[in-house]
């Protein structure tokens, strides 16, 4: 992935991080008052289930002992919702 991509990429990501991680209300509350529009937060509530929600979870939660090496010496996903 080149840098423009994946530059593209977070910066639609970044709000669905804010919404696994707050009420409807105070996203909307946040939204308003933030860079980045409703349409791009719903763009990435659909990038994220697409590309993330299979390792950090419906809900960004990540795994139990994400702290902790798995039997690979691997860090399992850490969880994105604060």
């Amino acid at each position: 992935m080149d840098f423009t991509r994946s530059t593209r990429l977070l910066k639609i990501l970044f709000p669905v991080i804010l919404i696994c991680s707050g009420s409807t209300q105070s996203i909307q509350a946040a939204t308003s008052a933030r860079w980045f529009s409703a349409q791009q937060v719903e763009q990435g509530k659909v990038l994220f289930q697409q590309h993330c929600a299979v390792c950090h979870g419906a809900n960004a939660e990540g795994t139990a002992d994400w702290k902790q090496t798995d039997a690979n010496g691997n860090y399992p996903p850490p969880p994105l919702n604060g």
